[in-house]
Formats: C-alpha cells, structure tokens, sequence
C-alpha cells in the first residue's frame, strides 16, 4: 500500500497537530452541540409562553379569593338586616319609635315633664 490512499493525511501540512483545523479544511458541525443548543432553545420558548397563563391563573386565584371574603361579609351584613327588619316590623318597635317622636295614642293624654336630673 502507498501512503496517497489515505487522502486526509496527505493534504494535512506537516506542522499541524492533530486536534487543529487549517483553512484548507472544512470546519464540521457538531450535531450533537447543535441538538443541545436546539432543545434549550425550545425548553426557553416553551417556558416562555406558560409564564403568562400561569401568572394569570395566580392572579384569578387571589382574586377569587377575595372575592370569596366579600361575599362572606355580604353574607353575614344581609342576615343582619334581615333580623333588623323583621324586628322593625314588629308592633311593639313600631309603638316605641312612635313614642320616641312624640306620639300617643288615641284617647291618651301627653303629659312632658321638665327639669327632671339626668341619669
């Protein structure tokens, strides 16, 4: 066998190591360098397009949240008024704001008595 069967070796100067690339030769690609930098670009878009639905499913949370709290305390302000009306409905409230406003009934006498101490 002759040494011009393996081509490579041949063009390669004398001068060059091993591991060093002259202008003569074309650079290669490094496919699995290329794959690597090709998923963690993928991986970066795809985090990329949940940053926002994930913010705004933390956002609706907190909000339905609070929401939840107001509707609490509407809750219990509603019970409260109705106690309150009901109670204002009755006739002995209707008598005693009557009576604070000055009103008698009929066939009664209205009698005001002055200079009494305060308790």
């Amino acid at each position: 066998m002759s040494s011009v069967s393996n081509p490579t070796h041949a063009s390669r100067p004398a001068g060059a190591a091993g591991g060093r690339r002259t202008g003569a030769q074309p650079a290669r690609v490094r496919w699995d360098r290329l794959g690597r930098m090709a998923m963690l670009f993928v991986l970066l878009v795809l985090l990329y397009l949940y940053i926002s639905p994930v913010r705004s499913l933390i956002s609706a949370f907190h909000q339905s949240a609070a929401q939840r709290s107001e509707v609490s305390a509407l809750s219990r302000t509603t019970t409260r008024l109705l106690a309150e009306r009901a109670a204002l409905r009755s006739s002995a409230a209707v008598e005693l704001d009557a009576r604070k406003q000055g009103l008698v009934k009929p066939g009664e006498k209205e009698f005001v008595i002055f200079g009494l101490p305060a308790n």
